[in-house]
């Protein structure tokens, strides 16, 4: 899970597509708030 999360925040905008440039944020903060109940789900 932690190599797909990284992956994951890699992922970036196509300026070629799109007016703007950086990272995607699909989903902020429920995403990171999702991972972290999952995590801590995961080593409890």
């Amino acid at each position: 899970m932690v190599e797909a999360a990284a992956a994951a925040d890699r992922i970036t905008v196509d300026p070629a597509e799109h007016h703007q440039v950086g990272p995607v944020s699909l989903g902020d903060p429920h995403t990171e708030d999702f991972l972290s109940f999952v995590r801590a789900r995961q080593d409890g």
